[in-house]
């Protein structure tokens, strides 16, 4: 009779667990399979608890208890063959076996082949069986092992929330053995035959983890909860022990009355109150630190995360340290953060999140009316996948993710990330989502602080574009003024040598020579104008084939008048270098720009300005060789300090105040848009030479043998 309630309890535990398994999606076979075996087992462990109660016909409940345990291979076989395949069917053969050895257990079950007698005796029931008997209990061993083999297939091919739901499964199969075990083996050893009925009910344990790995996905690690529980049972086990030895040790010296035995257990009771979670915390954190090293949790990395993210001050870095701080630190093997466009300041159409994909160029958007979208702003909280109903997971199908997280402030979606696994493969705790939510609102705080930087950027870039403009302008008036000079001769000696042949039309000597000095002065009139007006030509991001001795000889040609008036002579060196793809406009104006301020350097002095090009090969930082070309303009100007030359490319520097600043500072953008460098060599007085390398193309070769 004691063990009535008990076993009722445990019996309608197994059918609670299936139906609310059941109840969470109707439409999954696999849950209906599960439904099934979990109430097999709890008819199985009520009928026992009613064969507690006196009856006079003991075969009749014998025979009752049998019944719901005929069903339970064909339940756990369906429901391991289903996991994860809910529309998978049972091989033939096996359907046949089934159907033909439920059919001879069924049918013998109220025959003397199953079960000829049966008495109460000695607190159990004693009965007598048949061969169908045997038949069933090799039904039973040969089906759980099929589904405990499939399983183990299962695990091999498994998701990794899907392998830590098999390893749930096999903690509760293991305790509920072991707790099977020692009922029915050890403790009748020891005398204590009579909680041999509780061996069935040791079923409950499976069916709890498998319950629980089912319907909750943001499972622990199997590992971490073997490694609390140890602790647990550790910190227990050693108050028991130190409470049970206090009691020997005073009984030795002093007689234990009941008042005292109370007073020593209330003391004892509160010392363990104060102290048991330390201990256990201690044991705990020590396993870990001495076996589980490699399950560190997310929470232990944040002030690494932080100190990453304090670097944060416009869209681009932001954009770096998030792929840096989930790749690297947190180890998330694959995902992506949408972020609200909103944040590019124009840049991209409102109304859309922009992805950034953790490990692939993809920049998909994401509507503000995506069910996504619509969902986390709704529930405001993390949202994981596989707990999703089915209509809503095809609605997402297009998002490959594990789970996604909003980042909120002040109630304003500013972006959400989609996660995949860790590369450890191991699952998101609830430590894990705590600590996500906390990453979120610093990535939403930061997002909204880049606001006014990108706004202040974005003003720079505009005000530092309108400042090129007028720089080039300037420089572009300055030129003009003596190429003004320079057209204004040959169109003088037009018109005077045209008054001229207007005497001498019947002469066609005359007649001839001024033709070609027309043409001479012509020729020279339009190299100018095309050299200016090559000046002002936009740059742009097209590439074309060409040749950059041709575009330096132009460049020559637009300065040519500006050497002569400061009498400053131009010799050109210019070798057989190979053609290269690139943007003549932007190439032009940056070799403008070093040229005219070496012309600026040299002043009215006069001097020597010398330009030449070669072949060259430069090892890079990793250790192969780039080929390519170096032009070199040497000036003998003043030449440049060294504490100038390492502000000449600042944006708005500039040592004479008439001059804006921008010459050098376009001219590198210029040359690092095609992949180049320039280098400067220079002393103070005796001149300056600006060696500019441009690669061929975008390709290394084998570093040579030193051999």
């Amino acid at each position: 009779m004691l063990s009535f309630l008990p076993l009722l309890i445990i019996g309608l535990l197994n059918i609670g667990f299936g139906t609310y398994v059941y109840f969470k999606n109707q439409k999954n076979k696999n849950h209906l399979a599960f439904f099934l075996f979990s109430s097999s087992l709890g008819l199985w462990n009520i009928v026992y608890a009613i064969s507690e109660l006196p009856f006079e016909n003991m075969l009749l409940i014998t025979r009752l208890i049998v019944l719901p345990a005929n069903f339970i291979p064909i339940t756990f076989h369906w429901f391991t063959n289903t996991l994860y395949t809910p529309d998978k069917k049972i091989h033939m053969s096996l359907k046949v076996t089934h159907t033909i050895v439920l059919s001879i257990l069924i049918a013998t079950l109220p025959t003397k082949y199953f079960i000829s007698s049966a008495q109460y005796l000695n607190n159990a029931i004693k009965f007598t069986y048949g061969p169908a008997y045997n038949l069933q209990g090799l039904y039973l061993v040969l089906f759980m092992g099929i589904g405990i083999y499939t399983l183990a297939k299962k695990y091999k091919m498994a998701t990794k929330v899907q392998k830590s739901q098999i390893q749930y499964m096999a903690l509760g199969a293991f305790i509920g053995t072991v707790i099977g075990t020692i009922f029915s083996y050890i403790l009748p050893i020891f005398g204590y035959a009579e909680f041999n009925i509780y061996t069935n009910a040791s079923s409950i344990f499976f069916v709890f983890f498998a319950h629980y790995a089912i319907t909750k996905h943001r499972l622990m690690n199997v590992i971490i909860v073997i490694n609390k529980t140890t602790a647990w049972i550790m910190s227990l086990a050693i108050f028991t022990r130190t409470y049970l030895f206090t009691n020997i040790l005073l009984s030795k010296v002093i007689t234990i009355t009941n008042p005292i035995q109370l007073t020593l257990s209330t003391i004892y009771a509160l010392l363990m109150a104060f102290t048991f979670n330390h201990l256990r915390l201690f044991i705990q954190t020590t396993s870990e630190k001495q076996f589980l090293s490699e399950h560190k949790k997310f929470i232990d990395k944040l002030p690494e995360i932080t100190h990453a993210f304090s670097a944060c001050y416009n869209l681009e870095s932001f954009e770096k340290i998030t792929k840096h701080c989930f790749k690297n630190i947190l180890e998330i093997s694959n995902g992506s953060i949408y972020i609200d466009s909103r944040f590019y300041q124009g840049k991209l159409p409102i109304g859309f999140f922009t992805e950034l994909n953790l490990s692939k160029d993809s920049h998909k958007q994401v509507s503000y009316n995506h069910p996504l979208v619509t969902r986390l702003k709704h529930t405001q909280e993390i949202i994981v996948k596989n707990e999703l109903k089915e209509i809503d997971k095809n609605l997402l199908s297009e998002f490959d993710f594990v789970l996604s997280v909003p980042c909120f402030n002040e109630d304003k979606l500013s972006a959400f990330f989609c996660l995949d696994s860790k590369y450890s493969e191991y699952i998101y705790t609830y430590d894990d989502f705590k600590f996500l939510e906390i990453i979120s609102s610093q990535m939403a705080i930061i997002l909204e602080r880049i606001i006014p930087f990108e706004k202040v950027q974005k003003d720079y870039e505009r005000t530092r574009e309108y400042a090129e403009k007028i720089s080039q302008q300037k420089a572009f008036t300055q030129l003009s003024m003596g190429i003004a000079h320079e057209i204004r001769n040959p169109i003088s000696n037009l018109l005077l040598r045209a008054e001229i042949v207007e005497k001498k039309l019947d002469d066609p000597e005359a007649v001839l020579k001024f033709s070609d000095m027309i043409k001479r002065n012509i020729t020279r009139i339009l190299r100018i104008t095309n050299a200016m007006l090559k000046y002002g030509t936009p740059t742009s991001k097209e590439r074309k084939k060409g040749d950059i001795n041709f575009t330096l000889k132009e460049v020559v040609d637009m300065v040519d008048t500006k050497c002569n008036q400061s009498n400053i002579t131009i010799k050109t060196l210019l070798g057989p270098i190979q053609p290269l793809h690139y943007d003549e406009a932007a190439l032009y104006q940056a070799f403008s720009n070093i040229i005219l301020n070496a012309i600026d350097s040299i002043g009215n002095k006069g001097g020597k300005l010398t330009i030449t090009t070669s072949n060259t090969r430069i090892k890079n930082t990793e250790g192969n060789i780039n080929e390519g070309m170096i032009i070199s303009i040497q000036d003998s100007g003043v030449g440049i300090d060294s504490e100038t030359i390492s502000k000449i490319y600042n944006p708005f520097f500039s040592t004479k105040y008439s001059h804006i600043g921008l010459g050098l500072s376009m001219a590198l953008k210029g040359i690092h848009a095609h992949k180049g460098s320039i280098d400067i060599q220079s002393e103070v007085g005796e001149g300056t030479i600006f060696k500019i390398f441009l690669p061929y193309v975008n390709q290394t070769v084998p570093v040579p043998s030193l051999a």
